[in-house]
């Protein structure tokens, strides 16, 4: 049963809640304020995801890298 709970309710709940977060932050920095482009951002960050899960493990290996890169990458431009 709690498996069920963790597949029908907690992942996608988390998921969701990851994606919103993504969507606000998004629509800061390109300084869209609406929430319909919030939403826009989430779907399409949850979308992107889901497609590269699908490629497998080597296009998420990739994919870990580039956004590892960018992350580096802003803490060390000023």
């Amino acid at each position: 049963m709690q498996a069920w709970m963790m597949v029908l309710v907690s992942g996608p709940g988390a998921i969701a809640g990851i994606a919103i977060l993504f969507g606000q932050l998004a629509n800061q920095v390109f300084g869209t304020g609406s929430t319909g482009m919030q939403l826009t951002w989430a779907v399409a960050a949850i979308v992107f995801f889901a497609l590269v899960n699908l490629r497998g493990a080597e296009w998420g290996g990739r994919t870990q890298i580039v956004l590892t890169a960018i992350k580096v990458a802003g803490l060390i431009v000023p």
